[in-house]
C-alpha cells in the first residue's frame, strides 16, 4: 500500500516504464524526484504523471530546485 522512494533520479524510469496494474496497488507514494531536464524528467512532469493515473499529488521544488518531494495517494 505504501511506497518511499529515493533513487537518485531513477525515479522516472521506475515510474514511467512500472505497469498500470502493479502501480494501482501503490495508494500512497512519498518520495525524493530530481529535476533533471525540462522534458519529462522533473518534478512537474512526475506530478501530471500521477495525476493522469488517478493520484492527487502534493509536490514541492527544494529552494535550489535540483530536487524535490512529492506525494501522491490514489483516489
Amino acid at each position: 500500500d505504501f511506497l518511499k522512494v529515493d533513487i537518485e533520479g531513477s525515479e522516472y524510469d521506475l515510474f514511467y516504464t512500472l505497469p498500470k496494474n502493479i502501480l494501482k496497488k501503490l495508494k500512497t507514494i512519498s518520495m525524493e524526484y530530481h529535476n533533471l531536464d525540462k522534458q519529462k524528467k522533473n518534478g512537474k512532469s512526475l506530478a501530471k504523471f500521477f495525476r493522469k493515473q488517478g493520484y492527487q499529488v502534493k509536490q514541492r521544488d527544494s529552494l535550489l530546485r535540483t530536487v524535490g518531494q512529492l506525494t501522491a495517494k490514489y483516489v
